[in-house]
C-alpha cells in the first residue's frame, strides 16, 4: 500500500515539474517583451560621453599665427602646427571638470632647446620633459557669471591684452610644462603685480594634465571654480613656452619679436605692446587676426594700446568684438617710424 502511494506520489511530481517546464517555454521572458515609450535605454559610452560634455569649441585650422604675420621660432620652425589648437572641450565628470586641448601637430615630449642658453644659445639636448611635453604654455580663462566688473579684465603677465568688462574673467587655469611651483611663486613674490597677487587665489595650476598623442587632457576639482554650467564663457590662449622670462612683462611665455630668435616668435614689435599669444579661441582664422592686431606698441608702455580678447559663449548673445580705434589696423593710429608696414597685415599660410 505505502508502495504504491509513493508510486502515485512521484507521478504526480513529474506531471508538474512536465507542465512547469512547457509553460516556462512557451511564455515570454522580460528581457524579450517589447519595449514601452516609458523604458530606459542604457547609453552607450559615446552618448554617455556626449552627455558629460558641458562646451566644445571647433578652432580654425592653419591660424597659429597670433595677430595673422608672426612666425614660428627658428628653433621650432620644423615643428610647424604644434601651437594650432584645433578643438577645445570641457567636460563635467563626477568631482573634476576635464579640459581637453586637440592640437594639429602631435605633443613632442622632448625640449630640443638646451636649458642653457646663455652658454651656448644654438645647442640641442634633447631633454626629456617631466611632465610630458615640452613648448605650449596654455592659459584657459573662464568667466562663470557674465556680469559686468565681476572679475578681472587684465590678462596675465607677458600675454598683452585685455578682456571687455562685461566678459571679464572669474577663474584661469595655467597649463605649463615647468614645474606648478614656478607659477605659483611668481604670482607669490611679484608684489609690484598688487590685483594680479590679491587674486591669486583665481588662477589654478592642475596637477593633473596629461599629454595624449595630440592632445593636452587636464582635470582641475571642482572645488576650485565650482560646478560648470551651459553659460559659461572660455577663452583659451596658446603661447611658447620659455623656462628664463620672468620678467616684469613676462610669465614663462615666449616673446614675439620684430624677428625670430631660437626663443622667441617674430612679427611683433621689439617694445611691450604686441599680443605674445600664437592662438586663441576664435570663430575663424580672419576675425582672430583682426581682434589680436588691435593694438600699438611704443617704447613708452604707457603709450600703448593693448588688443581686447572676447570670451566665447555656448548659449546667450554673443557680443561684438571692441576694436581699438588708435592701433595697427587703422591707419589713423598707424606710427610707420615704430611699426613696420610689413607686419600690419596677415601673411598667406605656408602649407
Amino acid at each position: 500500500m505505502a508502495t504504491a502511494n509513493l508510486a502515485k506520489l512521484m507521478q504526480l511530481i513529474c506531471i508538474i515539474t512536465t507542465l512547469s517546464f512547457l509553460l516556462g517555454c512557451g511564455g515570454k521572458s522580460r528581457s524579450n517583451r517589447p519595449l514601452d515609450s516609458t523604458s530606459v535605454i542604457p547609453h552607450t559610452r559615446g552618448e554617455k560621453a556626449r552627455a558629460r560634455t558641458v562646451f566644445v569649441h571647433e578652432d580654425s585650422q592653419y591660424d597659429d599665427r597670433g595677430a595673422g604675420h608672426y612666425l614660428y621660432p627658428i628653433s621650432l620652425q620644423n615643428r610647424d602646427g604644434i601651437f594650432d589648437l584645433r578643438r577645445f572641450e570641457v567636460r563635467n565628470l563626477d568631482r573634476v571638470i576635464e579640459f581637453r586641448l586637440d592640437f594639429l601637430r602631435p605633443i613632442d615630449t622632448e625640449d630640443l632647446i638646451s636649458l642653457d642658453r646663455a652658454v651656448d644659445p644654438q645647442s640641442i639636448t634633447g631633454v626629456r620633459t617631466r611632465k610630458g611635453w615640452a613648448f605650449q604654455l596654455v592659459d584657459i580663462y573662464i568667466d562663470t557669471d557674465r556680469t559686468p566688473g565681476s572679475g578681472l579684465t587684465f590678462a596675465l603677465p607677458g600675454r598683452n591684452v585685455e578682456f571687455n568688462y562685461e566678459e571679464a574673467w572669474d577663474h584661469a587655469i595655467v597649463l605649463t610644462p615647468g614645474p606648478n611651483s614656478d607659477v605659483t611663486n611668481y604670482l607669490l613674490e611679484r608684489s609690484e603685480y598688487r590685483e594680479l597677487h590679491n587674486n591669486r587665489k583665481r588662477i589654478y595650476v592642475p596637477n593633473d594634465v596629461h599629454a595624449r598623442h595630440y592632445s593636452l587632457v587636464a582635470r582641475v576639482p571642482k572645488q576650485q571654480i565650482g560646478d560648470p554650467q551651459p553659460d559659461w564663457g572660455y577663452q583659451v590662449f596658446v603661447m611658447g613656452y620659455d623656462s628664463s622670462n620672468t620678467s616684469r612683462n613676462g610669465m614663462f611665455n615666449m616673446r614675439v619679436k620684430t624677428f625670430p630668435t631660437d626663443n622667441a616668435f617674430g612679427g611683433g614689435t621689439d617694445y611691450q605692446g604686441n599680443p605674445n599669444i600664437i592662438d586663441i579661441l576664435s570663430p575663424d582664422k580672419r576675425s582672430q587676426y583682426h581682434v589680436l592686431s588691435q593694438y600699438r606698441s611704443n617704447p613708452y608702455q604707457k603709450d600703448n594700446l593693448l588688443s581686447i580678447v572676447p570670451m566665447i559663449y555656448s548659449k546667450g548673445k554673443q557680443k561684438t568684438p571692441i576694436f581699438r580705434e588708435k592701433s595697427i589696423h587703422n591707419a589713423a593710429g598707424a606710427n610707420s617710424g615704430l611699426i613696420d608696414s610689413r607686419y600690419t597685415s596677415p601673411v598667406k599660410v605656408r602649407r
